[in-house]
């Protein structure tokens, strides 16, 4: 009996599961929500809701549902699973939930519909007539609509439900197109899910229109675009100097510093004259430092040329002296020479040798004294003064000597250990006496004084001779070009 009774309630249930959840859904619609909130959907009595009948009604009534929650209600004297909740969202909202919940509450304004360009090549290549603005007649603006274009200031959207992609826009608008400093985005939204993807953003500065044509700024950098708000190049100019006017218009490359000229194409026309007159100022200011540093080259040439001129001078000068001495010593020597031949026969002169011995002679032993000798490690040395007749003078500048005495030069030029060995030395020495030597006039000193009247002769004499007047004469010479010389200081 009692499953009789479970079975006829089953039945006349049927039709209540789906008045259950429509009620549902009305008393969450009749509570309402903002725009960035969902409906919701509460269950406060003990009626049994299946969760699988609420996806069913929802998705044939084109209903979007999330978080369901459910519960154990009393049923029957038993117990049994209920849906205790649920938010939902009829799919005619979904597209303004997901782009509030994208963009903000700000554009929940977007109430009117109008004509105008969104931005929508966000991953595009480069070209020429780069189609980066879509016009549409289908984009809801938060400002002032006239003559059905969209105007002012505002924010903005496009939905495109072929692809699920939401374009958003925030700027200003004349006659719906874009001017000035304007923000564009992209979302992916999946309706579906209630979700949302950021896919690009691009902020522009966009020039007023001048001859049909405007410049883009972004980041920093320009680019062409025509009246049909085509790319026309890519963002390839530093700087706009000049608007288009008569179908060109003056800019500055990027990655160059000088204004050129360009066509609507942006194809290089010239220089502008003000570049021009850049480049002739930057010509003149070149050759005038090149003038300058060729003339500091000249001067530091003409230092440098002056600077060893005067080093010559000098070193010449110096050599002139050195020559005038060289000169005077050979005339006073040749006079001497010829003081010498004339009186030195029979009279008395002198000249000095030094004198070595080697000195090991077995004090130390005889090996070790050989060995001394051997090394030339024990060796005596003085000066012996030789004291001679002149027998004749040979030619013009040698004579024939008799040595009549010696005498050894002491203490200074003597060794440590000349004491030790002074009387074997002055018996050493005393063995020349009586020997004939043959020396230059010019080694010799007459040991008594020429009378001074007889040197004068003898001087005027050689000054008359050819030798003495060529170095005379060679002494005048070099005398005039040291004159020269130092009248050049």
């Amino acid at each position: 009996m009692k499953q009789i009774v479970i079975l006829i309630v089953s039945f006349l249930m049927i039709p209540l599961l789906g008045f259950s959840q429509k009620k549902l859904i009305q008393e969450g619609l009749k509570n309402g929500k903002n725009y960035n909130h969902l409906y919701t959907a509460t269950n406060n009595s003990n009626k049994v809701i299946k969760e699988e009948n609420v996806y069913k009604y929802c998705r044939e009534n084109k209903i979007i549902v999330k978080n369901l929650r459910t519960k154990l209600t009393n049923q029957f004297g038993g117990s049994a699973l209920t849906v205790a909740s649920f938010e939902f969202l009829p799919e005619s909202e979904a597209t303004d939930y997901v782009f509030f919940q994208a963009m903000g509450n700000e554009y929940q304004n977007c109430k009117s519909t109008g004509n105008g360009y969104y931005y929508s090549l966000f991953n595009g290549g480069s070209g020429i007539a780069k189609k980066v603005f879509t016009n549409s007649s289908n984009l809801k603006w938060s400002g002032t609509i006239s003559n059905g274009t969209i105007c002012g200031s505002g924010f903005g959207y496009y939905y495109n439900t072929s692809d699920g992609m939401l374009y958003c826009f925030k700027g200003r608008y004349d006659n719906g197109k874009p001017t000035g400093d304007v923000l564009f985005k992209r979302y992916k939204l999946n309706v579906g899910e209630l979700t949302t993807n950021e896919t690009g953003t691009v902020s522009l500065e966009i020039g007023e229109m001048s001859d049909d044509m405007a410049f883009v700024k972004k980041n920093g950098s320009f680019c062409m675009m025509n009246s049909k708000y085509e790319f026309v190049t890519d963002f390839i100019f530093a700087k706009i100097v000049k608007p288009f006017e008569n179908g060109t218009a003056e800019v500055v490359k990027t990655g160059n510093y000088k204004e050129i000229v360009i066509d609507k194409l942006g194809n290089f026309v010239d220089y502008t004259n003000h570049q021009k007159k850049l480049d002739e100022e930057e010509r003149i200011r070149k050759e005038r430092e090149a003038e300058l540093e060729r003339q500091r080259l000249e001067r530091e040439k003409q230092r440098q040329a002056k600077e060893e001129a005067e080093r010559k001078r000098q070193q010449r000068i110096a050599e002139i002296d050195k020559e005038l001495k060289l000169i005077e010593d050979n005339i006073i020597s040749r006079c001497n020479e010829e003081v010498k031949r004339k009186y030195a026969v029979g009279k008395e002169v002198h000249w000095a040798e030094t004198i070595t011995y080697n000195i090991g002679n077995g004090d130390s032993g005889l090996l070790l004294g050989l060995l001394e000798n051997a090394l030339g490690t024990n060796r005596v040395s003085y000066e012996v003064h030789f004291f001679a007749i002149v027998e004749s003078v040979i030619g013009t500048s040698t004579c024939k000597t008799i040595i009549t005495r010696t005498q050894i030069n002491d203490p200074a030029y003597a060794s440590y250990n000349y004491a030790k060995y002074r009387n074997a030395a002055a018996q050493d020495v005393s063995k020349y006496i009586g020997q004939t030597r043959v020396k230059q006039l010019s080694e010799v000193e007459l040991t008594s004084k020429i009378a001074t009247s007889d040197i004068e002769a003898v001087a005027l004499d050689f000054k008359q001779t050819a030798e003495c007047q060529s170095m005379l004469a060679k002494m005048d010479e070099l005398k005039a070009e040291k004159s020269n010389l130092l009248s050049q200081d």
